[in-house]
């Protein structure tokens, strides 16, 4: 298993730095290309595929939008747009298990979407997601959180640098999403056969081709275990000096 000093080794090796963001740019955009031809100019009914060529949609924008910020080096607005690709990759794996879910989405009232499709929600109907991921996630891009000031910019100081001392881990994470969408993605035409979702097919040897030349090259690719997420968030880059999230959230307490 991946230990964390062998995990931070890796994400900071410069060799590594392109192929990371390679995937993440080839999977953003091939996911927003995905939505648009399954939206078919919106021609078609308010069914199955146009549910899905929604939501992926809204994953493809929010997806090429966080490449774009974090070519930037704009880190906590990168991170707003990686929790909300989050729940995305919930509403995926929901229409995947069932066409229902993605009915039901499609045609939700505002009351009925904050009632069912709230992230605590979708997870627990999906069964399999990690609710300490998304939590990381709300904690870095969600409301305006002390904690996550490592990621704004003029960081300098070891003590202001976030875990491990480089925001590098955000392509990394990018890239794990977008990887786990895409293999939903890839099974919705033969879960679904009747849906029409075949032109799927148009897009998945380009993705298949990137996220294996990333596994390939990239020891930080295995998705991270439970202990170790949360080992690399408590991780300081000056144990000496670093002012932890704790620190931060009672610092702002007393302010108040």
């Amino acid at each position: 298993m991946l230990s964390l000093e062998n995990f931070a080794r890796a994400l900071a090796a410069p060799e590594l730095r392109e192929p990371r963001r390679v995937v993440c740019r080839t999977l953003a955009r091939q996911l927003a290309a995905c939505g648009e031809r399954l939206w078919a100019f919106g021609f078609g009914p308010p069914d199955f595929r146009t549910a899905c060529s929604v939501a992926i949609q809204f994953g493809g924008s929010l997806a090429t939008g966080a490449v774009a910020l974090g070519d930037q080096e704009n880190w906590y607005a990168a991170s707003a747009l990686v929790r909300q690709f989050v729940e995305v990759e919930y509403l995926v794996r929901l229409f995947r298990r069932d066409a229902n879910e993605a009915l039901s989405w499609l045609k939700a009232s505002p009351k009925e979407l904050r009632e069912s499709f709230r992230p605590g929600q979708m997870r627990k109907r999906a069964g399999d997601f990690r609710h300490h991921e998304y939590q990381v996630h709300c904690e870095s891009g969600g409301h305006p959180n002390p904690g996550a000031h490592p990621l704004l910019p003029a960081r300098y100081a070891r003590h202001h640098l976030p875990p491990l001392g480089t925001n590098e881990g955000f392509w990394v994470d990018l890239a794990q999403h977008l990887r786990r969408v895409w293999r939903d993605i890839v099974e919705l035409p033969s879960d679904h056969p009747t849906a029409n979702l075949n032109v799927i097919a148009q897009y998945t040897e380009v993705v298949a081709t990137a996220i294996s030349v990333w596994e390939t090259s990239d020891p930080c690719s295995p998705l991270l275990p439970e202990s170790l997420l949360a080992e690399w968030n408590r991780a300081d880059p000056n144990a000496s000096n670093s002012q932890s999230p704790d620190r931060w959230r009672a610092l702002a307490r007393r302010r108040r």
